[in-house]
């Protein structure tokens, strides 16, 4: 198996051993190495396993003094990533500027990615805005340039600036297309549909949902939303004839969502044959409210008990002089009990 290989592994707890076994014929110094061992904590934090994951990166920080800088950069990027994802932002803004130091000069840009997502995640959407406005205007790559536009767009429409999330929009729809990126011009036209939604623009929600849901291959995540948001335009338009066809047509796929979006077609469709007076159809659609409410409040319980306190490791050293010599005594790595923050 080559390094390429092991990043592109799935985040389950299987790729763990998979990810052990590589790393036994790699040489400890090589970045081939680094890269593979960051990817398994990675993965450990992605199945619930953060704290491990933290344990063994802060581990290897106390031998930064004795790595290349590649391999600093690299893990420094893992304890960024992660600590980012728990919201210990003290922690990410940390080993941000350890890894600036560390960044070949070629690689600056890198840093000033780690100052957006790292005010991203802090909601100061100005300071966001004002880096990605620099960065769009340097010397970057295509893809580069089409991660600036993303990040810019998720921070209008998350602050309800929705003509300049639009004409942002209107920009990546024309790199996609040409591109041929299906997959983002569907969470593309998603976005937009649920913003005509919510703006009461309901006969634009019925020509763009049915030029989804018949031009393209939605996941059915997004399929049942499209079909949910179509059926209750319908609904309120009095359209009752469609709407039932659009009930008729996705209801067999309810199980196969999550229960929230299931929870939400079903209340739509409750409320349609309310209004056509089907006393099965109603009877129908209250044991599967019933039934998905009850599955939603287990998941949120499950997740709620699933919620650890991170510890993050402190890394203590004290330093003797000697003369012109200085020696480090052993690290000790001391526990700071943290709340996981959702």
């Amino acid at each position: 198996m080559y390094i390429n290989e092991v990043l592109q592994l799935d985040k389950v707890s299987g790729s763990i051993k998979k990810i052990d076994l590589f790393l036994t014929g790699c040489n400890k110094r090589s970045m081939d190495y680094y890269k593979a061992y960051c990817y398994r904590n990675i993965v450990l934090h992605a199945i619930g396993k953060t704290n491990d994951a933290l344990k063994s990166l802060y581990g290897m920080v106390v031998d930064f003094s004795k790595m290349e800088d590649d391999a600093i950069v690299c893990i420094c990027d893992a304890i960024i990533q992660i600590t980012m994802e728990v919201n210990r932002l003290d922690e990410a803004a940390k080993y941000i500027k350890i890894k600036k130091e560390h960044l070949r000069v070629s690689n600056a840009i890198l840093n000033i990615i780690d100052e957006i997502n790292l005010s991203m995640a802090k909601k100061d959407y100005s300071l966001a805005i004002m880096h990605l406005n620099a960065y769009l205007t340097d010397d970057i790559t295509k893809d580069d340039m089409i991660w600036g536009y993303e990040q810019l767009a998720k921070i209008y429409y998350e602050i309800h600036e929705i003509p300049k999330f639009l004409e942002i929009s209107n920009r990546l729809e024309k790199i996609y297309s040409e591109s041929i990126n299906t997959n983002r011009l569907i969470d593309l036209y998603s976005i937009r549909l649920k913003l005509a939604y919510d703006a009461g623009n309901h006969i634009k929600v019925i020509c763009d949902a049915n030029r989804l849901l018949n031009e393209y291959d939605l996941p059915k995540e997004i399929k049942m939303k499209t079909a949910t948001l179509l059926m209750d335009c319908y609904l309120k338009s009095k359209d009752y004839r469609k709407a039932a066809i659009i009930e008729s047509n996705y209801e067999e796929d309810l199980n196969e969502v999550t229960s929230n979006t299931a929870l939400e077609f079903s209340k739509v469709s409750l409320e349609l044959y309310k209004q056509t007076n089907s006393l099965v159809s109603i009877k129908h659609y209250q044991d599967k409210i019933a039934e998905f409410s009850q599955e939603k409040k287990k998941e949120t319980a499950k997740k709620k008990n699933s919620r650890n306190t991170i510890i993050i490791p402190k890394i203590k050293e004290e330093i003797v002089e000697e003369d012109v010599v200085v020696f480090k005594k052993p690290v000790q790595l001391i526990e700071d009990n943290i709340p996981q923050a959702y």
